[in-house]
C-alpha cells in the first residue's frame, strides 16, 4: 500500500487532487420548500434564466403543474416520473421513506438525495459520465418532508434495454465497442479510488457516444458510491454487472472479457502483483457468479407437491 493510499484514507480530498473544482450550488427558497442548484449543470444544459426564475421552474415541476409523461418507477423507495413544464422534460425522483428520518437525516446531510447529489459530483471530478443533477428539492413542510431530484431527460436506452433489443449477434463489434466503454469506465472509478456498489446495467444509458464506443455510459443514481478499501469489492461490482447482463439477454464470454481486460486496462491496481491479471479477476468473479446464482435459486418458490397417485405396476 502506497503512502498516497493510506494518506487519502485519512484526508477524502488527497483523492481530489488535480481535479476540476466542485461545481457551483446556490440555494433558493419559496415558502416551505428550499432548492439547491447546481449552476454549472444549469450552464450545461443552457438555462440562461435567473436564478430565481430557475427555482420557480423547479417549484412548479413538484407541485403538480407539470404533466406527466410516464412513470420509470413506483416502489417503496422512490418515484421516479417523466415530466414535461413550458416544452422541455425532466425527470423527477421523489425519495419515499419516514418524514422524520429524513429531517433528521438532511441536517448531517446523509439522505439518499443528498448522497446521490454528493456522488454524481465526484464522480464527474474523476471525468466519468454522468447524468446532470440540475437539483435537490426539500419539502420542509412540518410532518410530511421530504426530498427529490431534477435531471434532464435523455433519449436513450438503458444498457439493460440495449443489450435486449441491440440486433445482430452477441460478439459483434459494436456491442464489443460498448463492453470495452463500460469495462474502462469501471476502471477509472477504480483507479479514482471509488467503487460503486450499484452499478447495474440498469443505471447505465447508453447515448449515441456510449454506442460507438467513444465514452462510457452515462451513469444513473450513483448513491451507493463507496470508498475502495479492498479488491474484493470491485470484483463484486463487476460480478453484479456481468449477472445483470446476463440476464438482460445473451452476452457471450468474449464481450465480458474484452470488458474485463478494459477495467484491468484502467485500473493497475487491481489485481497488482498476480502472475495472471485476467485469470485471477475472472475467478474472483466467477465466486461471487456462484454466490448470486445460490441466492436466486434460494428465493425461487418451491414447486407444489404433486398429491400421490394410483400405484401402477
Amino acid at each position: 500500500m502506497t503512502s498516497r493510499t493510506v494518506q487519502a484514507r485519512r484526508d477524502p480530498k488527497v483523492l481530489d487532487e488535480g481535479r476540476p473544482p466542485r461545481d457551483r450550488t446556490s440555494r433558493h427558497r419559496d415558502g416551505r420548500i428550499r432548492i439547491w442548484i447546481n449552476l454549472d449543470a444549469a450552464a450545461r444544459l443552457g438555462l440562461s434564466m435567473a436564478q430565481g426564475d430557475v427555482g420557480g421552474l423547479l417549484v412548479r415541476l413538484v407541485e403538480g403543474e407539470a404533466r406527466c409523461l410516464e412513470t420509470f418507477k413506483d416502489d417503496a423507495r422512490s418515484l421516479v416520473r417523466l415530466l414535461e413544464l413550458e416544452g422541455r422534460r425532466w425527470v423527477v425522483k421523489r425519495y419515499r421513506g419516514s418524514p422524520w428520518k429524513t429531517a433528521t437525516h438532511h441536517l448531517v446531510g446523509r439522505t439518499p438525495a443528498w448522497r446521490e447529489w454528493r456522488n454524481a459530483q465526484r464522480l464527474r471530478r474523476c471525468g466519468v459520465r454522468v447524468i446532470d443533477l440540475l437539483a435537490l428539492i426539500h419539502d420542509d413542510h412540518f410532518g410530511r418532508w421530504s426530498q427529490s431530484l431534477v435531471t434532464p431527460y435523455v433519449a436513450a436506452p438503458n444498457l439493460q434495454q440495449w443489450i435486449h433489443h441491440r440486433p445482430g449477434c452477441p460478439g459483434s463489434g459494436p456491442r464489443r465497442a460498448v463492453a470495452a466503454a463500460v469495462g474502462a469506465q469501471l476502471g477509472v472509478i477504480g483507479a479514482a479510488g471509488y467503487v460503486n456498489r450499484d452499478h447495474k446495467v440498469s443505471n447505465l444509458l447508453v447515448d449515441r457516444a456510449c454506442a460507438q464506443g467513444a465514452a462510457g455510459p452515462l451513469i444513473l443514481d450513483p448513491a451507493r458510491l463507496k470508498r475502495r478499501t479492498t479488491d474484493r469489492v470491485v470484483f463484486k461490482t463487476l460480478a453484479l454487472l456481468a449477472w445483470t447482463a446476463r440476464r438482460a439477454g445473451a452476452v457471450n464470454l468474449r464481450e465480458q472479457f474484452t470488458c474485463l481486460r478494459a477495467v484491468l486496462a484502467a485500473d493497475p491496481r487491481l489485481a497488482r502483483g498476480r502472475p495472471q491479471r485476467l485469470r485471477h479477476a475472472a475467478s474472483e468473479i466467477q465466486i461471487f457468479l456462484d454466490d448470486f446464482q445460490r441466492r436466486a435459486e434460494a428465493r425461487r418458490p418451491a414447486p407444489p407437491v404433486a398429491e400421490p397417485g394410483p400405484l401402477t405396476r
